[in-house]
């Protein structure tokens, strides 16, 4: 190992290691007892910090620390004695020299000459660098579980492959669309969801990272395509942030609204998307408070991104680390300022709690937000329990303990701790265990939020969700919980309770006529009404529109509810002050008694509603109690209601037509259509029997549309066969009259059909012409303006006076069969002259309908009353019996 030519040393000057030869010392023995230098390069006095003369010639255990050290001498002399004489190499690999404060690999070598060889290389950068960035990572991953954001990856490599291939094809992303039918299902195929966040599995209420990793994508609802396709249109188009609402389930199954912000990761093999997720469902119903959440969402968006950015400059290659330690460490400081102003714009901090020492750092302006400076806090954590309120102190102080004991990967606690100024401010705090370099010791690392505005918001929630908005009630939910609760109260002691639904009369009226605005003020004084006139153990909710639902508890028997009822009544007696108006207000009530009328909440409100359906269907401003027979009656309309939607869907109707005739010039005046239910089970069913459930159900604006066209079309088929010089009457329902469309839905049907508008007689009823006076005869000019004739149908059952008649565009007067079938009684008879003379005076026509005998026809004919319809003339007939009556008729068979 001696060595031999200048060559040699020229070879290990230059060496990039550091280089030491040395001369082993024995004693008379044989034992190694020391070593000294003999030659170093400048390499090896670079990494010691050492001038030559300092080492040549001298030995080991006069320069070098830890030969000193007891333990160490022998255990060094005796590793290099021993190459020294039989050759060999000693390898230290990446150890640390506090001497030197460096980490170090050092290769011992000998022939066995003597002689051994020391070559030194130092690793401390790429040690010191690759624990920073096992700790850059780790920080990450923990900021990114600690963060009240959701956040998912998902590799999309795969899908931005098969867009690329499809730009080849196709201009534009529009044209793609259009062929690919099944592209949002292929899409969902191609995307690859790699590693969710806790808050993420919270929010899917998944059961662990695992299972929502597997199942997310099932979760996508096929709603939104409008979003998703805006979504992949952005990825066609190349753009790095995109932002989404979309309809996403749960792991139950139900449905809420996202707000997705997604940006692309390109790292060496493969492209992620970086999706962060926040549940914007209730923030949708509340938008005051979602413009506040948004400035907080949008922090936390820009601090992920600096995340991110954090991450992809790590993961640079090490080859080029080495050259840009001091620019990463600058870089980091920066992204460190970043993270407090994002946390502080969130209203967020972090905080670092030491197990054993309880030493407690708060990173960002935690101590501003609660008004307190730095020191008057301290790093105590008994002195921040000291702030938490008494309520939430042990349960705070036990989740610590249970995090510690446990190394629970994450929690969260809520709790409110005290401000500067005494207020109580809410307080989320997030974090989780992590062990500390020395593998031994434990600390939290989390975040503080302040979710007081959070707070603030569920109660307001909770009101909105309990409490009618309008009159300040108790609403719906709320009155289910009351009835509830004084339901097992009744059974616990066998009291008798009574449930009683109230409603407006006529309220649809007053809201049609003086406005919505004049109804929603009336209806917040009869509620303050109903809460001032019951008792106190008495309980009023608003149930519905212009419905009330009241709670008599502990009552002794029927006749206690009739008093407190009847005492309702006499408060109604007196009008309302509305608009400068006074309003008085009709009520009806239905009263169910438990136990005797039911047991279960659901069965009491219906059979109360059955009872309110009875007390209106009487004189109104009445009040019911609940009978058996109210449920069979309502049973059986609920029954002919579901049996007519079905029958409305399917057409199971058909007209049939009666004439009317003049008797003076025995012609054909018209003939009237008349609607049946043709039922597959039970045949043909009387209007008198489905006419009053399709009105009260509101299906007769769709029956009435149905009769109105097919008429018209009937009526053109006649007049393409030559058949004409008679007209077609149609009833018009109140409700369907009353729709602010009908003009229009019979200006389309006329011009859909092409039947001359003068052939179309439309019926209608006095109580149309009572209801909204001017807007009626508004209307009705309207539609004589387009030709077509009206009659006032049943005439004389009705109010109207000469005074209104003559306020309207009418044409005739129809007399109602009651008159005309009982003409014996003189009451009878003279009402029918009465209309007759009045429509004279009126230059009205008049026609009679129910006309069954000569005896009625001759009267009316005697009263100049030459217009009639009925058995005696003909029944009401299919189109096709019709059809042929006419054409014998014209003589045209």
């Amino acid at each position: 190992m001696k060595p031999k030519t200048a060559d040699y040393y020229e070879l290990i000057k230059h060496l990039s290691e550091g280089y030491a030869l040395h001369k082993m010392i024995f004693d008379k023995y044989g034992s190694p007892i020391d070593y000294e230098f003999t030659e170093v390069n400048d390499t090896f006095l670079e990494i010691t910090g050492k001038k030559r003369e300092d080492i040549v010639g001298k030995r080991a255990s006069d320069i070098l620390p830890w030969v000193k050290k007891e333990g160490k001498q022998a255990e060094t002399y005796a590793r290099y004695g021993k190459i020294s004489k039989e050759g060999g190499i000693v390898r230290l690999i990446n150890d640390y020299f506090s001497a030197y404060d460096k980490w170090m690999n050092v290769t011992a070598f000998s022939a066995g000459d003597g002689y051994f060889t020391t070559l030194v290389r130092d690793r401390t950068i790429e040690t010191t660098l690759k624990k920073t960035n096992q700790y850059t990572e780790e920080r990450y991953h923990t900021i990114l579980e600690t963060v009240p954001v959701a956040i998912a990856e998902a590799d999309i490599s795969m899908m931005l492959e098969t867009i690329r291939q499809a730009k080849h094809n196709y201009e534009t992303f529009e044209h793609y669309m259009h062929d690919q039918a099944n592209f949002y299902d292929q899409a969902r195929s191609l995307l690859k969801i790699k590693t969710v966040n806790n808050e993420a599995v919270r929010l899917f209420k998944a059961k662990n990272q695992e299972e929502l990793v597997n199942i997310m994508l099932t979760l996508i609802t096929k709603k939104n395509r409008k979003e998703w396709k805006r979504f992949f249109k952005a990825l066609w188009d190349e753009k790095d942030i995109i932002e989404i609402e979309v309809i996403f389930k749960d792991c139950n199954s139900e449905e809420m609204i996202l707000f997705m912000r997604t940006k692309l990761l390109h790292l060496k093999e493969e492209t992620r998307l970086l999706i962060s997720m926040l549940n914007v469902t209730h923030i949708k119903q509340m938008e005051t408070e979602w413009e506040k959440q948004q400035i907080e969402l949008q922090a936390n968006y820009e601090q992920l991104e600096a995340y991110t950015q954090e991450l992809r400059e790590t993961q640079m290659d090490l080859s080029h680390i080495n050259k840009k330690l001091t620019q990463t460490n600058e870089i980091l400081m920066n992204r460190e300022k970043q993270l407090k102003m994002a946390l502080q714009s969130a209203r967020e901090a972090l905080w670092i709690l030491e197990e054993k020492s309880g030493r407690m750092e708060n990173i960002g302006n935690w101590q501003e937000f609660l008004g307190y400076s730095t020191d008057e806090i301290g790093n105590d954590l008994n002195q921040w329990l000291s702030l938490v309120h008494e309520d939430d102190k042990e349960r705070l102080r036990l989740v610590l303990q249970r995090a510690f004991d446990n190394h629970q990967e994450f929690f969260e606690v809520e709790y409110r701790i005290r401000t500067k100024m005494g207020n109580w401010l809410w307080t989320v705090s997030r974090g989780e265990v992590l062990m500390k370099e020395d593998g031994k010791s434990k600390i939290i690392l989390g975040t503080h939020q302040d979710i007081s505005r959070r707070k603030e918001a569920e109660q307001k929630l909770d009101y909105i969700s309990s409490f009618d908005v309008l009159t300040g009630l108790p609403n719906k939910n709320f009155l289910m919980q009351k009835l509830d609760e004084e339901l097992g109260r009744a059974k616990r002691n066998n009291a008798i309770m009574a449930v009683v639904s109230l409603d407006l009369d006529g309220f649809k009226k007053i809201n049609d006529s003086m406005g919505n605005a004049v109804g929603d003020q009336l209806l917040v004084l009869v509620a303050n009404r109903l809460r001032k006139h019951i008792r106190k153990q008495d309980f009023v909710a608003r149930y519905g529109s212009d419905e009330f639902t009241m709670v008599f508890p502990d009552i002794k028997d029927k006749e206690n509810v009739t008093s407190l009822v009847r005492n309702l009544f006499k408060r109604f007696e007196k009008p309302f002050s509305v608009a400068d108006s006074e309003i008085f207000v009709n009520i009806s009530m239905g009263i169910v008694i438990y136990p005797d009328n039911g047991v279960i909440i659901q069965d009491l409100l219906q059979k109360a509603g059955f009872a309110l359906m009875g007390a209106k269907r009487g004189t109104k401003n009445t009040f019911k109690f609940y009978t058996a027979k109210m449920n069979v009656k309502a049973m059986k309309r609920l029954e002919m209601e579901t049996r007519l939607h079905k029958a409305i869907e399917k057409k199971n109707f058909l007209l049939y037509y009666q004439p009317q005739f003049d008797l003076n010039s025995n012609t054909l005046v018209g003939v009237e259509a008349l609607l049946r239910w043709k039922d597959p089970e039970k045949g043909l069913i009387s209007p008198s029997e489905f006419i009053p459930v399709a009105e009260e159900s509101g299906l007769i604006i769709p029956l009435g549309k149905w009769v109105l066209k097919e008429a018209c079309l009937q009526m053109k088929r006649w007049k393409d066969m030559g058949l004409s010089g008679f007209r077609v009457s149609v009833n018009i329902s109140p409700l369907q009259f009353s729709q602010e469309n009908f003009y229009d839905i019979l200006k389309e049907i006329i011009h859909e059909t092409q039947i001359d508008s003068r052939d179309l007689m439309l019926e209608i009823t006095e109580g149309i012409l009572m209801d909204d006076v001017e807007e009626t005869r508004k209307k009705l000019n309207m539609i004589k303006a387009l030709g077509c004739k009206l009659s006032i149908d049943d005439f004389g059952t009705g109010y109207s006076s000469l005074a209104y008649l003559r306020k309207f565009p009418i044409d005739e007067l129809k007399i109602d069969k009651s008159f005309v079938l009982d003409l014996v009684y003189p009451d009878n008879a003279s009402i029918v002259k009465t209309i007759i003379s009045l429509a004279e005076n009126l230059n009205l026509d008049v026609i009679a309908e129910g006309i069954e005998d000569n005896l009625q026809r001759d009267f009316l004919l005697k009263n100049k009353c030459n217009m009639m319809q009925g058995y005696l003339f003909g029944y009401p007939e299919t189109p096709q019996k019709v059809e042929s009556f006419l054409k014998e008729f014209y003589g045209l068979v």
